[in-house]
């Protein structure tokens, strides 16, 4: 208990001074964190209480995080800086978006199960559906290889348009 209140101890000091004067804590901050939060204990919940899939349920709080990080930090880049990003990371993103969705569409296809032995997980492997030689199964780890791919170049090119800036213009947060 110790470490996980150690986890939460900034948490704690960036709410309780929040009303401090010159403090930089805003509205906006406080609901990015209790949003958060929020989140990571109703799927917390959900998984004591509902017994689910566990590797459905480790992708939903892995996605959901990477989703809930990336979407400070945008909101933090575009709200706060009004930084705006290379055309080239948004397309990046936007395909990154799309993968995604067909991977997720592809892992929804139960065509393997883990918790049944291997013989058993074999018989109920589907036919090659995707370009006529790969299974759903496949398809869903070339689609979000693809997306996670994408997502990397997005991100690591989002700030491309700051290079004639001078660091020490450039606002870290």
């Amino acid at each position: 208990m110790i470490q996980v209140w150690k986890g939460w101890r900034p948490v704690v000091n960036k709410l309780s001074g929040m009303f401090d004067e010159g403090s930089t804590s805003t509205l906006l901050h406080i609901v990015r964190i209790f949003t958060g939060v929020a989140a990571n204990f109703s799927l917390l919940l959900y998984g004591a209480i509902a017994d689910p899939n566990v590797y459905r349920y480790i992708l939903v709080i892995c996605l959901l995080n990477l989703g809930l990080y990336f979407g400070n930090y945008i909101l933090t880049k575009r709200i706060h800086f009004k930084e705006k990003g290379t055309r080239f990371a948004w397309a990046c993103l936007l395909l990154s978006v799309i993968c995604w969705i067909l991977a997720l569409v592809a892992f929804n296809h139960h065509s393997t199960d883990a918790e049944t032995s291997a013989s058993d997980s074999r018989a109920m492997n589907s036919s090659c559906v995707f370009f006529g030689v790969f299974d759903a199964h496949d398809a869903w780890h070339i689609m979000s290889s693809m997306g996670l791919f994408t997502f990397f170049i997005g991100l690591l090119t989002l700030d491309d348009d700051l290079y004639l800036v001078p660091s020490k213009r450039i606002h870290v947060f």
